[in-house]
Parts: C-alpha cells; sequence; structure tokens
C-alpha cells in the first residue's frame, strides 16, 4: 500500500479508541476472533497478542523492508560484518547494548498489534500461529473528530471576528 497523503488517510480510517485513558484497565480475553473477515471501518477494534511465523520464503523478498518490528536489544554480538569492520578499521570501541525499534525477519512470540495491521501482515504472507489473548474496545472514525473539531473552531473564531468588527 502506498500512501500519498498521509493526514486524509489518518483522517479517514477509524483512530484508537473511545472514551479510554492510559489508567484504564482493559478486560483480555481469550474468545476467538475471526479477524480477517472485521471490517476495517468496524465500530469494534481488537489489539491482539499473537505469535507469528516469518515462512522461509519471504525472507528474500522482505529482506529490505521486514514487516512487524520489534524493540530490542542489540549488543556489539549482533552487528552486521559491516558493522564490525568499520569499528575495527576505525578503531573504535564496542558500542553498549542499547534498545532499538528492530524491523527483522524472526518469528515473533507474543507480539501485540492492531487487527487491520495483522490483516496487513498476512496477507502478505506472514502466518498466525497462535492467538494469546484479544483486547476489545471501540473505535471512532477519526474524521468525525477532526470535522466536528475543526468546524468549532471555525465557529468559534467566526463569532470573534464578528465581536471585534462590530465593536468599530
Amino acid at each position: 500500500m502506498i500512501v500519498h497523503n498521509i493526514s486524509k488517510t489518518f483522517f479517514s480510517s477509524d483512530g484508537p479508541c473511545h472514551n479510554v485513558s492510559p489508567h484504564t484497565s482493559f478486560p483480555w480475553s481469550q474468545e476467538p476472533v475471526d479477524f480477517l473477515n472485521i471490517p476495517d471501518d468496524s465500530e469494534e477494534g481488537y489489539i491482539l497478542e499473537v505469535d507469528m511465523e516469518y515462512p522461509p520464503e519471504l525472507h528474500h523478498q522482505h529482506n529490505c523492508y521486514p514487516l512487524a518490528p520489534e524493540k530490542t536489544t542489540v549488543s556489539h554480538l549482533e552487528y552486521s560484518n559491516y558493522a564490525k569492520e568499520i569499528l575495527t578499521r576505525l578503531n573504535l570501541p564496542k558500542c553498549k547494548p542499547s534498545v532499538k525499534l528492530i524491523p527483522n525477519i524472526r518469528n515473533k512470540e507474543k507480539y501485540v498489534i492492531h487487527y487491520r495491521n495483522l490483516k496487513f501482515y498476512v496477507n502478505l504472507g506472514l502466518k498466525v500461529t497462535k492467538v494469546h489473548r484479544i483486547l476489545k474496545f471501540q473505535q471512532v472514525n477519526g474524521s468525525k473528530i477532526a470535522l466536528i473539531s475543526t468546524k468549532n473552531n471555525v465557529k468559534r473564531r467566526q463569532q470573534t471576528l464578528k465581536k471585534i468588527y462590530f465593536s468599530f
């Protein structure tokens, strides 16, 4: 999928959720959900915790842009041969292990993902081997929120301009 207008895509898609704060406790469940057949504009959204297999036949095809990045601690043992060669050539010390968001072609365990991204990954060839748990929530259409907010801002500005105009 190529996105030419990111703001249009964002505002025309469903947002994450409605009436939720970071401190809300979500009820996780194990009840099965057929995430492949849930419409993208569904009022109910799902976050799934899954195990995924990255089939070997996709490794070469996805090598430049692997799917499903992971937050991983990278140590000098995991450097590519090229990176090791540069460190040696420039006589630089080994770096301390650091946490990075790394796209890779490894299998994923307990990977937490929105159902629409999971559908996208499955359509590109990844295989879901196990669903651990599912979180269900109410989605809100981003365009509705943006339009209402913009409409209210325009109305407020017009009222302010009228007050200023008629005060002279």
